[in-house]
């Protein structure tokens, strides 16, 4: 959502688009997954969409609308970033380095939180 910048609060009606871009650090990108935590009936429900490939990748650039929200929906939504797995440092484990960033908020048709 190009107009709503990370910690934003979206409050247009329309189905929002996401424009994803992620460019790798020392490290190829594994995975981009967009996350969706959703308040409905008393529950926070969580979507994850994610965006994988065969061969690791040096940069991701994805486009995604969330078809199913509505106006009045409390959600939130951030991306999540992992890299190729790789050795720690004391080279007996592997591990999956990630990064996130900060959420573009719904508050729907309630009263300011």
């Amino acid at each position: 959502v190009s107009e709503w910048p990370m910690g934003a609060v979206y409050t247009d009606t329309a189905q929002p688009t996401f424009t994803i871009h992620a460019i790798q650090d020392q490290v190829a990108l594994a995975t981009v997954e967009l996350i969706k935590l959703q308040f409905k009936d008393g529950q926070v429900v969580q979507h994850i969409e994610p965006f994988s490939s065969q061969k690791p990748r040096a940069e991701w650039c994805v486009s995604w609308q969330d078809q199913s929200h509505q106006s009045d929906d409390i959600s939130l939504w951030y991306v999540r970033v992992r890299q190729q797995s790789t050795t720690r440092w004391d080279g007996e484990k592997q591990i999956q380095e990630r990064a996130w960033s900060s959420p573009i908020f719904s508050r729907g048709a309630t009263p300011a939180l």
